[in-house]
């Protein structure tokens, strides 16, 4: 018995791996695509707890263009 068996016993042959890869490739791909729309919203991000739960302004300290 050689030490990679020991270590190693169920071994992935090249297909296996492709097919996992592609699996996840596609898998994640399909979650950052999201339907255009009109305006895109953002979950309001959230600092804090209780009484002293604070929301974050995206644009809060930039001036307006004059």
């Amino acid at each position: 018995m050689h030490t990679n068996e020991r270590l190693f016993p169920d071994r992935l042959t090249r297909r296996d791996f492709l097919k996992t890869a592609g699996t996840a490739t596609v898998s994640v791909a399909a979650g950052l695509t999201q339907p255009a729309t009109g305006k895109e919203t953002q979950p309001a991000i959230r600092l804090g707890s209780g009484y002293h739960t604070y929301e974050v302004v995206a644009r809060w300290g930039q001036l307006p263009k004059a």
